[in-house]
Protein backbone atom coordinates (compact mmCIF):
# COMPACT_ATOMS: atom_id res chain seq x y z
CA UNK A 1 0.00 0.00 0.00
CA UNK A 2 1.30 3.45 -0.88
CA UNK A 3 2.02 5.51 2.27
CA UNK A 4 -0.13 8.35 0.97
CA UNK A 5 -3.25 6.22 1.43
CA UNK A 6 -2.98 5.60 5.21
CA UNK A 7 -1.81 9.19 5.73
CA UNK A 8 -4.89 10.49 3.91
CA UNK A 9 -7.12 8.11 5.88
CA UNK A 10 -5.61 9.23 9.19
CA UNK A 11 -6.39 12.87 8.44
CA UNK A 12 -9.83 12.09 7.01
CA UNK A 13 -10.92 9.53 9.59
CA UNK A 14 -9.52 11.12 12.75
CA UNK A 15 -10.51 14.71 11.93
CA UNK A 16 -14.01 13.64 10.86
CA UNK A 17 -14.37 11.59 14.05
CA UNK A 18 -13.75 14.66 16.21
CA UNK A 19 -16.24 16.68 14.17
CA UNK A 20 -19.00 14.09 14.57
CA UNK A 21 -18.27 13.82 18.30
CA UNK A 22 -18.57 17.57 18.78
CA UNK A 23 -21.79 17.69 16.76
CA UNK A 24 -23.27 14.99 18.99
CA UNK A 25 -22.09 16.56 22.24
CA UNK A 26 -23.56 19.91 21.24
CA UNK A 27 -26.94 18.23 20.65
CA UNK A 28 -26.98 15.87 23.66
CA UNK A 29 -23.99 16.10 25.98
CA UNK A 30 -25.02 12.94 27.87
CA UNK A 31 -24.94 10.64 24.84
CA UNK A 32 -21.21 9.88 25.10
CA UNK A 33 -21.65 6.48 26.76
CA UNK A 34 -24.01 5.48 23.96
CA UNK A 35 -21.30 6.50 21.48
CA UNK A 36 -18.70 4.37 23.29
CA UNK A 37 -21.04 1.38 23.31
CA UNK A 38 -21.73 1.72 19.58
CA UNK A 39 -18.01 1.98 18.81
CA UNK A 40 -17.16 -1.19 20.73
CA UNK A 41 -20.15 -3.05 19.30
CA UNK A 42 -19.07 -2.15 15.77
CA UNK A 43 -15.48 -3.29 16.37
CA UNK A 44 -16.65 -6.53 18.01
CA UNK A 45 -18.98 -7.39 15.13
CA UNK A 46 -16.38 -6.45 12.49
CA UNK A 47 -13.72 -8.55 14.22
CA UNK A 48 -16.06 -11.52 14.66
CA UNK A 49 -16.95 -11.51 10.96
CA UNK A 50 -13.70 -10.62 9.20
CA UNK A 51 -10.99 -11.57 11.70
CA UNK A 52 -12.47 -14.53 13.56
CA UNK A 53 -14.40 -15.75 10.48
CA UNK A 54 -17.64 -16.10 12.46
CA UNK A 55 -15.78 -17.94 15.22
CA UNK A 56 -14.39 -20.68 12.97
CA UNK A 57 -10.84 -19.31 12.96
CA UNK A 58 -8.87 -20.41 15.98
CA UNK A 59 -7.17 -17.43 17.68
CA UNK A 60 -3.38 -17.52 17.78
CA UNK A 61 -3.31 -15.60 21.07
CA UNK A 62 -5.61 -16.83 23.88
CA UNK A 63 -8.66 -14.65 24.41
CA UNK A 64 -7.87 -14.18 28.11
CA UNK A 65 -4.74 -12.24 27.16
CA UNK A 66 -6.93 -9.60 25.55
CA UNK A 67 -9.35 -9.22 28.46
CA UNK A 68 -7.24 -6.84 30.57
CA UNK A 69 -6.30 -4.70 27.58
CA UNK A 70 -9.93 -4.43 26.46
CA UNK A 71 -11.07 -3.54 29.98
CA UNK A 72 -8.47 -0.77 30.24
CA UNK A 73 -9.27 0.54 26.76
CA UNK A 74 -13.02 0.53 27.43
CA UNK A 75 -12.53 2.26 30.80
CA UNK A 76 -10.33 4.90 29.19
CA UNK A 77 -12.90 5.57 26.47
CA UNK A 78 -15.77 5.85 28.96
CA UNK A 79 -13.83 8.20 31.24
CA UNK A 80 -12.67 10.37 28.33
CA UNK A 81 -16.21 10.69 27.02
CA UNK A 82 -17.75 11.15 30.45
CA UNK A 83 -15.60 14.26 30.93
CA UNK A 84 -17.71 15.94 28.24
CA UNK A 85 -20.72 15.79 30.60
CA UNK A 86 -19.10 18.54 32.66
CA UNK A 87 -19.40 21.18 29.93
CA UNK A 88 -15.78 20.83 28.91
CA UNK A 89 -14.91 22.69 25.73
CA UNK A 90 -13.76 20.32 22.98
CA UNK A 91 -10.38 22.06 22.44
CA UNK A 92 -9.59 21.65 26.16
CA UNK A 93 -10.65 18.01 25.93
CA UNK A 94 -8.24 17.45 23.02
CA UNK A 95 -5.37 19.16 24.82
CA UNK A 96 -6.02 17.23 28.02
CA UNK A 97 -6.04 13.89 26.18
CA UNK A 98 -2.68 14.77 24.67
CA UNK A 99 -1.29 14.67 28.21
CA UNK A 100 -1.42 10.87 28.37
CA UNK A 101 2.36 10.86 28.03
CA UNK A 102 2.52 12.02 31.65
CA UNK A 103 0.74 8.87 32.78
CA UNK A 104 2.97 6.73 30.55
CA UNK A 105 6.10 8.10 32.20
CA UNK A 106 4.78 7.87 35.77
CA UNK A 107 3.49 4.31 35.36
CA UNK A 108 6.72 3.30 33.66
CA UNK A 109 8.65 4.52 36.69
CA UNK A 110 6.32 2.92 39.25
CA UNK A 111 5.42 -0.40 37.61
CA UNK A 112 8.33 -1.11 35.26
CA UNK A 113 10.98 0.59 37.44
CA UNK A 114 12.30 2.49 34.43
CA UNK A 115 14.46 5.57 34.45
CA UNK A 116 14.27 8.06 31.61
CA UNK A 117 16.49 10.63 29.97
CA UNK A 118 16.32 14.17 31.36
CA UNK A 119 14.52 15.35 28.20
CA UNK A 120 11.60 13.05 29.03
CA UNK A 121 11.07 14.67 32.42
CA UNK A 122 11.38 18.12 30.88
CA UNK A 123 8.78 17.30 28.24
CA UNK A 124 6.39 16.00 30.89
CA UNK A 125 6.78 19.25 32.84
CA UNK A 126 5.97 21.19 29.66
CA UNK A 127 2.87 19.09 28.99
CA UNK A 128 1.68 19.37 32.60
CA UNK A 129 2.19 23.14 32.60
CA UNK A 130 0.33 23.46 29.29
CA UNK A 131 -2.63 21.41 30.52
CA UNK A 132 -2.84 23.40 33.76
CA UNK A 133 -2.67 26.69 31.88
CA UNK A 134 -5.44 25.68 29.45
CA UNK A 135 -7.60 24.32 32.28
CA UNK A 136 -7.32 27.50 34.34
CA UNK A 137 -8.03 29.66 31.27
CA UNK A 138 -11.10 27.57 30.41
CA UNK A 139 -12.39 27.72 33.99
CA UNK A 140 -12.60 31.50 33.72
CA UNK A 141 -14.55 31.24 30.45
CA UNK A 142 -16.95 28.52 31.57
CA UNK A 143 -20.61 29.49 31.72
CA UNK A 144 -23.21 27.01 32.85
CA UNK A 145 -25.82 28.06 30.35
CA UNK A 146 -27.53 24.66 30.33
CA UNK A 147 -28.45 24.77 34.02
CA UNK A 148 -32.09 25.43 34.76
CA UNK A 149 -31.42 26.65 38.28
CA UNK A 150 -33.54 23.84 39.77
CA UNK A 151 -31.38 20.91 41.03
CA UNK A 152 -34.26 18.43 40.70
CA UNK A 153 -34.96 19.46 37.11
CA UNK A 154 -31.28 19.30 36.23
CA UNK A 155 -30.96 15.82 37.74
CA UNK A 156 -33.93 14.51 35.75
CA UNK A 157 -32.53 16.02 32.56
CA UNK A 158 -29.12 14.38 32.98
CA UNK A 159 -30.86 11.04 33.59
CA UNK A 160 -33.12 11.14 30.53
CA UNK A 161 -30.81 12.95 28.11
CA UNK A 162 -29.39 9.73 26.55
CA UNK A 163 -32.95 8.70 25.66
CA UNK A 164 -33.17 11.62 23.23
CA UNK A 165 -31.27 9.46 20.76
CA UNK A 166 -34.16 6.98 20.85
CA UNK A 167 -36.93 9.57 20.74
CA UNK A 168 -39.22 9.09 17.75
CA UNK A 169 -39.12 12.54 16.23
CA UNK A 170 -37.40 14.39 13.43
CA UNK A 171 -34.07 14.42 15.33
CA UNK A 172 -33.53 10.67 14.96
CA UNK A 173 -32.06 10.73 11.42
CA UNK A 174 -29.65 13.55 12.23
CA UNK A 175 -28.43 12.23 15.59
CA UNK A 176 -28.10 8.65 14.46
CA UNK A 177 -26.33 9.80 11.31
CA UNK A 178 -23.83 11.55 13.59
CA UNK A 179 -23.44 8.37 15.66
CA UNK A 180 -22.89 6.25 12.55
CA UNK A 181 -20.38 8.76 11.22
CA UNK A 182 -18.52 8.81 14.53
CA UNK A 183 -18.35 5.01 14.77
CA UNK A 184 -17.16 4.49 11.19
CA UNK A 185 -14.59 7.29 11.29
CA UNK A 186 -13.27 6.01 14.64
CA UNK A 187 -12.64 2.64 13.02
CA UNK A 188 -10.97 4.24 10.00
CA UNK A 189 -8.83 6.44 12.27
CA UNK A 190 -7.46 3.68 14.51
CA UNK A 191 -7.03 1.20 11.66
CA UNK A 192 -5.17 3.76 9.57
CA UNK A 193 -2.75 4.60 12.39
CA UNK A 194 -1.78 0.95 12.72
CA UNK A 195 -1.41 0.57 8.96
CA UNK A 196 0.68 3.74 8.91
CA UNK A 197 3.11 2.27 11.45
CA UNK A 198 3.74 -0.68 9.14
CA UNK A 199 4.18 1.43 6.02
CA UNK A 200 6.13 4.46 7.27
CA UNK A 201 8.92 5.33 9.67
CA UNK A 202 8.16 6.35 13.24
CA UNK A 203 9.13 9.93 12.31
CA UNK A 204 6.38 10.06 9.68
CA UNK A 205 3.83 8.54 12.06
CA UNK A 206 4.72 11.04 14.78
CA UNK A 207 4.44 14.03 12.46
CA UNK A 208 1.20 12.85 10.85
CA UNK A 209 -0.60 12.12 14.12
CA UNK A 210 0.61 15.32 15.80
CA UNK A 211 -0.37 17.44 12.76
CA UNK A 212 -3.75 15.69 12.68
CA UNK A 213 -4.39 16.64 16.31
CA UNK A 214 -3.43 20.24 15.60
CA UNK A 215 -5.77 20.38 12.58
CA UNK A 216 -8.65 18.99 14.67
CA UNK A 217 -7.95 21.59 17.32
CA UNK A 218 -7.94 24.44 14.80
CA UNK A 219 -11.16 23.21 13.19
CA UNK A 220 -12.89 23.01 16.56
CA UNK A 221 -11.77 26.53 17.47
CA UNK A 222 -12.69 28.32 14.25
CA UNK A 223 -15.64 26.30 12.89
CA UNK A 224 -17.44 25.65 16.18
CA UNK A 225 -16.40 29.04 17.61
CA UNK A 226 -15.02 27.57 20.83
CA UNK A 227 -13.37 30.13 23.14
CA UNK A 228 -9.59 30.18 22.82
CA UNK A 229 -7.57 32.87 24.57
CA UNK A 230 -3.84 33.68 24.35
CA UNK A 231 -3.41 31.53 27.48
CA UNK A 232 -4.91 28.58 25.57
CA UNK A 233 -2.44 29.17 22.74
CA UNK A 234 0.48 29.18 25.18
CA UNK A 235 -0.79 25.98 26.75
CA UNK A 236 -1.21 24.39 23.32
CA UNK A 237 2.39 25.23 22.38
CA UNK A 238 3.62 23.70 25.64
CA UNK A 239 1.60 20.51 25.19
CA UNK A 240 2.49 19.89 21.55
CA UNK A 241 6.08 21.00 22.07
CA UNK A 242 6.43 18.67 25.04
CA UNK A 243 4.92 15.82 23.01
CA UNK A 244 7.45 16.29 20.20
CA UNK A 245 10.31 16.36 22.73
CA UNK A 246 8.98 13.23 24.44
CA UNK A 247 8.91 11.21 21.21
CA UNK A 248 12.42 12.50 20.41
CA UNK A 249 11.54 14.15 17.11
CA UNK A 250 15.03 15.66 16.73
CA UNK A 251 16.60 12.21 17.13
CA UNK A 252 14.27 10.72 14.53
CA UNK A 253 15.11 13.48 12.04
CA UNK A 254 18.82 12.87 12.64
CA UNK A 255 18.34 9.13 12.05
CA UNK A 256 16.63 9.86 8.74
CA UNK A 257 19.29 12.32 7.59
CA UNK A 258 22.20 10.10 8.69
CA UNK A 259 22.06 6.68 7.00
CA UNK A 260 23.25 3.86 9.18
CA UNK A 261 21.75 5.28 12.36
CA UNK A 262 19.10 3.04 13.98
CA UNK A 263 15.50 4.21 13.73
CA UNK A 264 13.22 4.10 16.76
CA UNK A 265 10.91 1.17 17.21
CA UNK A 266 7.51 1.86 15.64
CA UNK A 267 5.71 0.09 18.48
CA UNK A 268 6.62 2.94 20.82
CA UNK A 269 4.79 5.34 18.53
CA UNK A 270 1.74 3.08 18.46
CA UNK A 271 1.63 2.91 22.25
CA UNK A 272 1.86 6.69 22.52
CA UNK A 273 -0.66 7.70 19.86
CA UNK A 274 -3.12 4.85 19.24
CA UNK A 275 -5.40 5.64 22.15
CA UNK A 276 -5.36 9.37 21.43
CA UNK A 277 -5.72 9.18 17.67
Amino acid sequence: MHPAIPILLVFTGCCSNVIFLELLVREVSSCVNTITFCQFLFIAVEGFIFTANFGFKKPVIPIRNYVMMVVFFFSTSVINNYALNFIVFMPLHMIFRSGSLVANLVLGMIILKRRYHLSKYFSVLMITAGICLCTLASAKKLEFKSSSGDPNTDYVWWCIAPLVLFDFNFQIPKLWAYVAGNVVTQYICIRSVYVLTSECTSLTVTLVVTLRKFMSLMFSIFYFQNPFTPFHWCGTVLVFGGTLIFVELATKIRDVLMPGERNEDRLMVVAVFALDA
